[in-house]
């Protein structure tokens, strides 16, 4: 059984447990939809970057796709 006292903070912590699913289901829809649709036409890091994809923190810096192809970034 679940104490007086923990009923008082169930409903508090299901609304804390659907908003936080909430964002993350929006999180990850959103960055997978941007970076799909741009999927056919990256070429470069800049491209890369600009659909949405992963900025990995090298020297250089380099950008990876979904589909596992990096590319550096050569201009700085």
């Amino acid at each position: 059984m679940v104490s007086a006292p923990n009923k008082k903070f169930l409903p508090y912590l299901l609304v804390i447990v659907v908003f936080a699913g909430v964002v993350l289901f929006y999180f990850i829809n959103s960055k997978s939809e941007t970076a799909l649709q741009y999927d056919g036409t990256i070429n470069n890091y800049d491209s890369c970057i600009a659909a949405g994809f992963s900025n990995i923190k090298t020297n250089p810096a380099q950008c990876e796709t979904n589909d596992g192809r990096v590319f550096q970034d050569t201009e700085r």
